[in-house]
């Protein structure tokens, strides 16, 4: 069975620490999403802006629609946040999986998304290793 997911993400951070120092590596990746909303009008771009009031939004008749951050490197993440907007659509994340992948391709964790609702944060923390 396929699962719609129209994601609609306001704002994700990820972060690694580095020497007791939490840093926010998001806008060291390149974004991406498998379909855009009315022709791009909210891209995948939106969700990294650092603007609260912006946000992504794929189609919502694709089935498995994705949201992705690619580095060019090799970073740690120790912590996922995600935030949803603030003006509507909670429940949009319901049934989302988070999956975070090594250089080679491979699936190192897997976790389901509590969906935080209208304008809350849910965050997921990485275990090391």
């Amino acid at each position: 069975m396929e699962t719609l997911i129209k994601w609609l993400l306001a704002s994700i951070t990820l972060t690694w620490l580095a020497e007791a120092q939490v840093l926010d590596i998001t806008m060291l990746g390149e974004v991406s999403q498998t379909t855009e909303w009315q022709g791009g009008l909210f891209p995948a771009s939106n969700a990294i802006d650092g603007i609260p009031s912006t946000f992504s939004h794929t189609d919502s008749t694709t089935p498995n629609n994705a949201w992705k951050l690619t580095f060019k490197d090799s970073h740690p993440i120790s912590k996922v946040e995600l935030q949803m907007r603030s003006d509507c659509c909670g429940g949009r994340l319901s049934g989302a999986i988070l999956r975070l992948f090594d250089e080679e391709g491979d699936s190192v964790f897997e976790e389901k998304i509590d969906d935080p609702g209208v304008g809350g944060t849910t965050t997921i923390e990485i275990p090391p290793g």
